[in-house]
């Protein structure tokens, strides 16, 4: 997507500066273990609780199993065996971490896979800097290659593009051409849909059930909050990485494709060997343009040390940093559900205390990683479409119920409950409109900004106008 994809980096720093401040805080202050507690101690409310609880597994589990899928396959192209293996060794490995090392394994586990991913992703783009631009800092360097990257693309013949709908403008996860030149802006998502996109994404990082269960990891508020701007700092910088490697690779592959008269290079050799890309000459003349040349979109990151002919480790590095990122993000969304399971729906209805809240927790957060394995084991799921639903689920229904909870005192109990149920039927609607249709959720962003509106408005009209049920 090239201009395009920056609101997705863009999304999630300013998303997190939100959460930091104006929601971590209070619910560090709280001492609310989960979204659905806080939701819950706020209204003195147990059907809430479990409201809330109930409607936190979408969205959390559909980033569970992209992420999961994510791993898997990666996992799958570098060791010798399956992505079924690969994928149930990698759930039951999260699992056994979060099962019996809890809240503080999964933060001490995802804090080691984050820092994986930003060795392995970071080294080989800071040596494809210094091949390109003779200086290890990609993020401040990468401008500098612009000019030969438009004059690359002018020769393969690549065109502009024409805005398309939003949810035909995203890739797909199969090896595809290249659809727009890198700097084109709004070239196949328009202008308002990139809005809606990061409103969206920005909005559901801020409200995510996940995210939010992180803030009783530190001892005090003001700790969260320093830890919350470190968040920010990270997330910015990748946010500023990630469009400087997508420049890199595409000039790389593009130099090899321009020579003339030159036969496949190595690296598309080995992509056509993994089925994550491959060159169709259409026309028959014997040279690739750049519509020609086709790539899968999530094996990008893999192709920058492949075109940039680096050692094969350097290739590892980059699948063993991408693996970190995604299992450790996994590792949370496991934790998040299995504990909200437990926490928030068993025990409020087991009244009595018959079954122990340790073994609660063990038997959700076991039995959500089964079912996500079975999912996946028999589900194909697209990873960028997944995860744009799961944000856009999550700012529906979540967002405006916090702002409102935290902000304005005469917000009620009917009130939350009307607005988490309006916001969350409104992307259900969506989803189920368009599952008929055969777009799938691609409508997600603009979905979530009206659910979003309308349950604040629900949720105001609910509390000035309802019964008091507190």
């Amino acid at each position: 997507l090239g201009f395009d994809a920056l609101a997705i980096g863009l999304a999630w720093a300013v998303g997190l500066f939100a959460a930091t401040v104006l929601f971590t805080p209070f619910l560090h202050k709280s001492g609310a273990y989960t979204l659905p507690s806080f939701l819950g101690h706020r209204f003195r409310s147990r059907s809430v609780r479990i409201m809330a609880s109930v409607l936190l597994i979408p969205p959390t589990a559909m980033l569970l199993v992209a992420e999961l899928k994510a791993a898997s396959v990666v996992a799958a192209l570098f060791l010798p065996f399956s992505e079924g293996i690969a994928l149930i060794t990698i759930a039951f490995s999260i699992a056994v971490i979060a099962l019996f090392g809890g809240m503080r394994s999964v933060t001490w586990s995802g804090s080691v896979g984050f820092i994986v991913g930003a060795i392995g992703i970071g080294v080989p783009l800071t040596i494809v800097a210094v091949l390109v631009t003779n200086l290890p800092a990609p993020q401040l360097t990468y401008g500098e290659t612009f000019p030969s990257l438009q004059n690359l693309e002018s020769i393969l013949g690549l065109p502009p593009a024409q805005t398309m709908p939003f949810g035909q403008a995203l890739p797909i996860a199969q090896p595809s051409p290249s659809a727009k030149p890198f700097l084109q802006p709004f070239g196949m998502i328009g202008a308002l849909d990139m809005v809606a996109l990061f409103l969206c994404l920005a909005l559901g990082t801020a409200s995510l059930p996940s995210l939010l269960t992180r803030s009783g990891v530190t001892p005090t508020t003001s700790d969260q909050r320093r830890s919350g701007g470190w968040a920010v700092l990270f997330v910015s910088i990748f946010a500023m990485t990630a469009p400087c490697l997508a420049a890199f690779a595409k000039i790389l592959v593009f130099q090899d494709l321009a020579q003339p008269g030159s036969s496949a290079p190595g690296w598309l050799t080995q992509l056509n060997a993994t089925g994550l890309g491959f060159v169709r000459d259409a026309n028959g003349d014997g040279t690739v343009s750049g519509s020609e040349l086709f790539i899968a979109r999530d094996a990008i990151a893999l192709v920058l040390p492949m075109a940039a002919n680096l050692p094969f480790i350097c290739t590892l590095l980059m699948a063993a940093g991408g693996m970190g990122v995604a299992v450790a993000a996994a590792s949370n969304h496991l934790f998040t559900i299995g504990g909200s399971v437990a926490e928030d729906i068993i025990r409020i209805i087991d009244r009595s205390g018959a079954l122990p809240r340790l073994t609660m927790a063990w038997v959700a957060t076991g039995a959500v990683g089964i079912a996500a394995c079975v999912f996946l084991m028999f589900a194909d799921i697209d990873l960028l479409r997944a995860a744009i639903a799961a944000f856009a689920f999550a700012a529906a229904t979540f967002f405006p119920v916090l702002v409102l909870a935290i902000w304005w005192r005469r917000f009620t109990k009917l009130g939350a409950m009307v607005a988490m149920g309006t916001g969350f039927a409104v992307m259900v609607l969506d989803a189920f409109i368009g599952g008929l249709s055969g777009t799938g959720p691609l409508q997600a962003p603009l979905a979530a900004l009206i659910g979003a509106s309308l349950s604040a408005a629900a949720g105001v009209a609910g509390s000035l106008f309802g019964p008091d049920l507190q």
